[in-house]
């Protein structure tokens, strides 16, 4: 089985800003980069995306509320996997993270999970 991530961006946020982002409803001004997500994630039916959420920072508050009730909101559901020790995650991780396919809009996202380090080592 792989899992095909679409697309990807990085951008700063607050959890309501990005739960807005992801209704299509940005909140303020925003980039070109974004403008150019939004237009190709209108395309993916993202009335019926799937997003999944780490189980370690749904509750985490950030300003009035948390994560989870940010995207509840606008009417996002969260998938929240039980929470595993991190030395079984990481090896969870570390078995999958091959059998994930990518496009063009995904080389940055791609680069950091493969360079991406825990814990925290020198080169």
């Amino acid at each position: 089985m792989y899992w095909n991530v679409i697309d990807a961006i990085e951008m700063k946020a607050t959890p309501e800003d990005m739960a807005s982002f992801l209704t299509c409803q940005p909140k303020g001004e925003i980039s070109n980069n974004q403008y150019e997500f939004l237009e190709r994630y209108k395309n993916y039916n993202w009335r019926k995306a799937t997003f999944i959420s780490d189980p370690y920072d749904t509750k985490v508050a950030m300003g009035n509320s948390t994560i989870l009730e940010d995207f509840r909101k606008v009417g996002i559901n969260l998938m929240i996997p039980s929470e595993r020790k991190k030395s079984e995650q990481i090896m969870i991780t570390r078995t999958n993270l091959y059998k994930i396919r990518y496009n063009e809009h995904c080389l940055d996202w791609a680069s950091a999970m493969m360079n991406s380090r825990y814990p925290e080592r020198k080169e």
